[in-house]
């Protein structure tokens, strides 16, 4: 994450800082080896005109929100779409009202956000059977993101049902919270794996099912206390403790993974790069930071390797490195680094660091080598000591 060219929300001329026309990403490799390429829900990478637009980044289709901020009304007045060559803004038409709350009473046309996403992905799934070339799809769904949980009553709840959960003597919000998950999240998947198995391609299909941090405190929704989201974990989103960057990963590959089989094997976003590409038999560049994880689904495991994070947003600066069990931790550029010994301290609860002064100079030498200072980022104004 030291090198990225992104590291933390930031708006730039209107809309989400771009990937740069440097940054490659493993979509533009799966494209230029033959696969066709769609994106469906949410981006925040780049808006439509910049580099960092989704059809500059190795998508053929694009429909969902280019801004991530639109994502948090989950019931848009518009779409962003870019098909056939061309970008433009689909209505919707039923989504009129500014207030969530009175867009979801019973008699109106609403369109919920995810369930668009969903649908455009599925549709443009389905259109790939028979064809020549393989395909990859990105479906960036947002439940059960903290934007629009509120609701004064069951009509103004933000989502279109609460099922079983409207029963259960919780906070509104956390009934939200929860048929997010259940009646939406689970059931995108399964439509997901259904369309596959429909289309026949089910066995020769990787099915990769992800998250981009661990649970939430905002909006308030709680549910690392509510629900023990985190369970033993320490922190949550926005934090450098496993709380906020452990997060779940399952895959399914027919033939490939073994079913319920489960690694220890520590990975990271930067590995899907090298390891898609592999898979997709595209020329992946020579220096990259992430590795080929496949021979994790054989269960063999990788060398030991530095796995390294940065965080900078909300005018707040920390990193952290992980090297085997041993993981260092700093909030701050002023603050010390706390050290861990994550095969005794999963929790993160007690700092080592004073008894391996040794170990924590060597962390701390390889944290400093692992990140290369931005204009864009520039430590000293995204910190607070």
């Amino acid at each position: 994450m030291g090198h990225a060219t992104i590291r933390g929300n930031k708006h730039v001329n209107g809309g989400d800082m771009p990937l740069s026309a440097s940054d490659h990403t493993f979509p533009q490799l799966l494209k230029a080896a033959g696969y066709n390429t769609g994106a469906f829900g949410k981006w925040g990478l780049g808006n439509f005109g910049t580099t960092g637009s989704p059809h500059a980044k190795g998508f053929d289709t694009f429909f969902g929100q280019l801004d991530q901020s639109a994502c948090h009304n989950y019931y848009p007045t518009k779409f962003d779409a870019f098909e056939d060559g061309k970008a433009r803004r689909v209505s919707a038409a039923g989504n009129k009202m500014s207030s969530q709350l009175k867009c979801m009473a019973p008699h109106t046309k609403c369109v919920y956000g995810p369930n668009a996403f969903v649908s455009k992905g599925l549709e443009w799934m389905k259109a790939q059977k028979g064809k020549r070339n393989p395909f990859f799809m990105y479906l960036a769904i947002t439940p059960p993101h903290a934007g629009g949980y509120k609701g004064t009553d069951e009509s103004g709840a933000p989502v279109p049902t609460q099922g079983k959960y409207k029963t259960k003597k919780w906070p509104a919000i956390e009934r939200n919270h929860a048929a997010q998950i259940t009646y939406f999240v689970d059931a995108y998947v399964g439509k997901v794996m259904q369309t596959l198995k429909s289309m026949g391609v089910a066995d020769n299909t990787l099915v990769i099912f992800t998250s981009d941090n661990g649970p939430h405190n905002e909006g308030g929704h709680h549910s690392y206390r509510f629900f023990d989201s985190a369970g033993p974990l320490r922190g949550y989103k926005r934090s450098l403790y496993e709380g906020g960057i452990r997060i779940p990963m399952i895959m399914s590959w027919k033939g490939k993974i073994k079913p319920n089989t489960k690694s220890n094997e520590p990975i990271a976003f930067w590995d899907f790069l090298p390891t898609l590409g592999r898979i997709g038999n595209a020329a992946v560049p020579s220096k990259v930071d992430g590795v080929d994880i496949s021979p994790v689904f054989a269960g063999k495991t990788l060398p030991k390797r530095p796995l390294y994070w940065e965080f900078c947003t909300h005018h707040k600066w920390g990193h952290a490195i992980r090297y085997g069990n041993m993981k260092a931790v700093s909030l701050s550029l002023k603050a010390p680094m706390q050290l861990y010994d994550l095969s005794k301290d999963i929790g993160e609860k007690h700092n080592i660091a004073k008894e391996n002064p040794k170990l924590v100079k060597t962390l701390k030498a390889m944290a400093k080598g692992m990140h290369h200072d931005d204009p864009q980022w520039p430590m000293k104004h995204c910190h607070t000591s």
